[in-house]
């Protein structure tokens, strides 16, 4: 168990391990600021797309309505509320005389629709005065209420939101995964050799001969060249193995 906390304890002081958290945290900082922006575009889109329907709606209920309640025709009054069964957005339709008795309702009750006058509890209430105009007077002949929800645009979000996390989620694991063999091959590998040909240095009779040969990146290709030139300069100062020169250091 120790051991396995020292290893990890090793890890995380390591530079795979910093750049890697760095790195991640800086590409979900960006990508959480993008997905919060497109939250907040779809949300509008959606509320823009709500007050569209519940729009079209209320036109449409609003030019039925007003002839059927004109000349109270009860049949075509229900048929025209009834035919909304199928709008997703509405949760009730509530119809009431002009002085604001109750005349008629339909309401969708945990995925029912029943008649009553309960209605269930509802996001906006559209409350809409309905007026016949007949022979150029105009007289009011009811009040129609829509009673609206929002619970679809708050799916349709979370859906976002959750797509929106996975992709965050594949992200940072494709960019660990990279940074891990990213990290090992161009910048573990080479300073490993610097690390072992230190080892070698440190050993009782290391050849003053060798060189590390250089990668391909400037930066290690400078510290493998500054290396070199150093053995070469101590192979030519000192000369032999390096317990000859710690002989005569001694």
């Amino acid at each position: 168990m120790q051991s396995a906390i020292n290893k990890f304890s090793t890890f995380t002081h390591s530079l795979r391990a910093r750049f890697t958290i760095l790195l991640v945290v800086l590409v979900s900082t960006v990508m959480a600021i993008g997905g919060y922006r497109s939250y907040l575009r779809a949300q509008s889109s959606y509320l823009a797309d709500l007050t569209s329907h519940i729009s079209q709606t209320k036109e449409r209920l609003e030019s039925n309505l007003q002839q059927y309640l004109w000349v109270y025709d009860e049949a075509q009054i229900r048929s025209a509320i009834e035919a909304e069964r199928n709008n997703d957005i509405l949760v009730g339709i509530q119809l009431l005389t002009p002085d604001g008795r109750f005349r008629y309702s339909l309401a969708r009750i945990d995925g029912t629709w029943i008649t009553g006058e309960k209605m269930p509890v509802a996001d906006q209430i559209i409350r809409v005065n309905l007026v016949y105009t007949h022979d150029g007077e105009s007289s009011k002949v009811g009040i129609l209420e829509l009673h609206a929800t929002e619970k679809y645009i708050r799916q349709k979000l979370n859906n976002e939101v959750i797509h929106t996390l996975v992709q965050l989620a594949i992200t940072d694991l494709i960019l660990v995964i990279a940074i891990y063999f990213l990290m090992h091959s161009v910048v573990l590998t080479p300073l490993r050799k610097v690390n072992d040909a230190m080892d070698i240095l440190n050993s009782g009779d290391a050849d003053l001969s060798m060189q590390i040969p250089r990668n391909g990146i400037v930066e290690f290709d400078k510290l493998m060249d500054s290396f070199n030139r150093f053995i070469v300069k101590l192979g030519n100062v000192m000369g032999g193995p390096i317990n000859h020169v710690q002989e005569t250091i001694a």
